[in-house]
């Protein structure tokens, strides 16, 4: 099987706005994250993208290629957003805030980009409410 190499920060974020800009129009904004974005990417790596409307019928999430690299793009708006950062917290998994917390903002809308994150960044910070033991995942002594 053949496979790609993994492209740089700089070549991911250059695809992701393609793609943004392709696939998503009428969107504000998008935070572009992930392993690649780190520089811990692997050529079986994908890019991460949070895509934000100001509204849309139902959120959603797209896999696909383009430009040779797979996206993973999980598809909001404000609403959809805000309960996916509630549920991601009460299950101790904050997968959709590091990606707002780390991602590269694209689009026309970069200031309500960053207070999204400003928000994301604080309950992120501030870490779940309580976590009951029986929650806790540990390694079998």
């Amino acid at each position: 099987m053949n496979y790609r190499p993994c492209p740089s920060p700089s070549e991911a974020l250059q695809i992701a706005e393609a793609a943004f800009r392709s696939r998503y129009n009428g969107a504000l904004f998008a935070y572009v994250a992930g392993s690649i974005m780190r520089g811990q990417g692997t050529r079986l790596s994908d890019i991460d993208l949070v895509v934000v409307f100001d509204s849309l019928e139902a959120a959603r999430r797209e896999s696909f290629v383009f430009r040779g690299v797979p996206v993973e793009a999980f598809v909001h708006d404000i609403g959809t957003l805000t309960w996916f950062v509630h549920d991601d917290v009460s299950r101790a998994r904050p997968s959709i805030l590091n990606m707002i917390v780390e991602g590269r903002v694209i689009g026309d809308a970069p200031e309500r980009a960053e207070v999204l994150r400003e928000t994301v960044s604080a309950r992120l910070f501030a870490g779940p409410a309580h976590v009951r033991a029986s929650r806790i995942e540990c390694p079998a002594i």
